[in-house]
This record gives structure tokens, sequence and C-alpha cells, in this order.
């Protein structure tokens, strides 16, 4: 474990999850102007096979204008094909558990799959934890050194692998039907609970599932079926009790329109928030982040090159952020407070900084192709 501390210019309350409105600039530069926010960028590496690159960049504050700056640039031998990233939960205040020097773990592999963390700090990779094949994400488990692996297909179960010793503790079945997809995955804040949601867009009466994961037990405790609901993409909020499901649904003349489900995690109930494409796009996407204060969603919509502010409270999508037109946008993640977003394209040749609250894209920069994310910086 590693001493932390998070060095802010002003004096900013920043609390874990809670259901709080979070301010305008409570993400303040360094003295030297540099930001509180890593961008990390994975990425094949041009070495050669067997390896990939790993970038770091922050913003930097210059002439009153905000570019993105290169910290480093290191080589790490993970296999790049099939890569997927884990990246561990912050909380504010910084606890010990964000401060893991283990804060990333990658699962990647072609034919054989394989778990590994990665320690930033020290470029260090852990051994390779052989898992089982139809691997479908990684998510680590808050308040804990594991990492959970949500495998679909015949065989699927969740494999559970501890960071601190690379080595894998426990599987347990999941029973899912062979044509269930894997959507998301996510943790309550202590750990204790988790919530994995499935679609099977052919199913005639059951198109979605929510399962319920006892993470102590490793067992699941309960699922919850979403009749002619299809999940595509699912974000938890701050507090940890309301998961929100974009994904369409059947009207009264049998079609398929856009929605968006809540389900309650306290009483595993689930209710309507909206429908049609009055309110949502009939692109849907694949993820989905929740604001810090709990009361807005984000995502990319590629038909529109546009980042989408949904108000959950309104139950509609509120703003439309315009990215430029260059190529297909693909992913994006938020900063620590929301603040701000990097979004990437298809083609690897850009990443944009975006302000959420302005809609200014503050950088845009040729990035390899590869994962992209976002951390709190460490010192």
């Amino acid at each position: 474990m590693i001493a932390v501390t998070l060095l802010f210019t002003t004096a900013i309350d920043l609390l874990g999850p809670g259901g709080r409105p979070l301010t305008r600039n409570q993400v303040n530069e360094r003295p030297d102007g540099s930001g509180n926010t890593i961008e990390y960028s994975i990425a094949p590496s041009r070495f050669g096979s067997g390896f990939i690159t790993v970038r770091t960049y922050t913003s930097l504050r210059e002439n009153g204008a905000i570019k993105r700056t290169l910290l480093n640039e290191r080589e790490a031998q993970v296999p790049p094909e099939n890569l997927r990233v884990a990246k561990l939960p912050y909380q504010f205040p910084v606890n010990g558990a964000t401060a893991s020097p283990n804060r990333i773990a990658f699962l990647s592999g072609a034919t054989e799959l394989a778990v590994r963390t990665y320690n930033p700090v020290a470029n260090a990779v852990g051994r390779a934890v052989a898992i089982p094949l139809n691997a479908r994400l990684i998510v680590h488990r808050p308040n804990s050194e594991e990492v959970y692996v949500a495998h679909s297909g015949g065989g699927s179960q969740i494999s559970v692998i501890s960071t601190r010793e690379d080595r894998l503790l426990a599987n347990f079945e999941l029973r899912l039907n062979p044509q269930d997809g894997i959507v998301a995955l996510h943790f309550a804040n202590d750990g204790r609970r988790a919530w994995l949601v499935t679609r099977n867009p052919d199913s005639a009466a059951e198109r979605g599932k929510i399962l319920v994961i006892d993470c102590a037990n490793r067992l699941v405790l309960n699922t919850i079926a979403l009749g002619t609901n299809t999940p595509s993409a699912a974000a938890l909020n701050p507090e940890g009790n309301l998961l929100l499901i974009q994904g369409t649904s059947i009207n009264n003349s049998g079609a398929a329109e856009a929605s968006m489900l809540a389900f309650d995690t306290i009483t595993n109930t689930t209710a309507p928030l909206s429908s049609g494409v009055a309110e949502l796009s009939p692109i849907l996407p694949a993820e989905m982040f929740c604001h810090p204060d709990g009361t807005r969603l984000y995502w990319v919509q590629q038909s529109t090159s546009t980042i989408e502010q949904y108000d959950i409270g309104a139950r509609r999508v509120t703003r439309r952020i315009p990215v430029p037109r260059t190529s297909i946008l693909q992913s994006m993640d938020l900063s620590p407070t929301g603040e701000y977003a990097i979004v990437r394209d298809t083609n690897g040749t850009l990443s944009y900084w975006m302000d959420l609250e302005t809609g200014e894209v503050m950088d845009a920069s040729a990035i390899p192709a590869g994962a992209g994310f976002l951390l709190p910086r460490f010192p």
C-alpha cells in the first residue's frame, strides 16, 4: 500500500457517493497548472506482439486555455488482443483501496484468456491468471482486492481473482441461458452486492434480466425478469440505490422503441422512465455513465456525433453536446467529479477532452487506438 495525498489549490468538500450537488471547478489545477485527473491510453505496442503501450496524460492550463500534456509512455507485457480494462473505483476522500497500486486490471487474449493486474506507478504487470472461455467483461469489486470476470454462454459464471495474490479465488455459476448476453456489472459502494444485467433480444418473453449477487457468499440471490425490455447499457447512481437501464421495449403496436428503466436495488422493483424516440435516440449506446451528483446520465450517440445528457428527474434528454465530426465516436469516460469527459473515435485518430458544463472542446489530440479512461491523479 502506498501513501497518497491529493493536492488541490482551494478548499474543497469532496465527499463519497451520497446525492449532493457538485459545483463547477471542484477539480482544480496544481500550482504548475497541471490537472488532478489522469487519462490512460492503452494501445498495441509498436515494438512487437505480446506488449501494449501505456500512455498517461493530464490537462495543462496555459494562457487561459487547457490542453492535454503527455506525462509518460511505457511498454507493458500484456497481449493486446481482445483487451478489456477494469479500473479501481474511486471515492472521495481517497481511501486505502483507492490508493492501491494495482488500480488497473487487464483481461486479454485471443484464444487463451487471462487476467493481469497493472501497477501504473511501478509499471509492473502481475502474473497471468488463466480463466475460462466466453469472458465478456471485467470489473473491480469496491473495498476489496478482487476483480470479477463475467462469462456468458453455456458455462456462464463469475470468476473472482485476487489482485494482491494474482490468483483465481473462486468460480460461481450464473446459470444463464446460452443466448443471454452480458450488458453490465455494477457493485454497491461497500462491495457486498452486485447487479448483473443481461439481454436476449431473440427471446419472445424474457429479453432481459437482472441478477442480484451476494459477493460475500459468491452466489446469485435473485433474478428479476425484465419481460420484453432488452437492455443495451446500464449505469448505477452514486448512492447505489438506482440502476438505470437503457434499451428497447415493445410498445402497444408490437414494435420495439427506445426506453429507459429504473431498477430500485432496495426493493428489487423496476419502473419505466422514458420510452419512444421523443426522449431517446433509436440508436442505442453500449455504455452509459452516471454523473457523480446522481442527477444526470451521459452517453455517446454515434449517429449525431454528440454526447447525450439525460436528466433523471425530468426523464428525458436535456442536452446534446456536439463533438467535431471527424469519424464515428466510439467511447467516453467521465472525470472523477464529472466536470470533464474524454471521447474516443473508432479510427483511433483523435481523443477529445470535453467540458461538460460549457460543451467546449478543451483539447483534441491524436492518440493511438485502444482503451481510454480517467482516474484521479496520485503523486
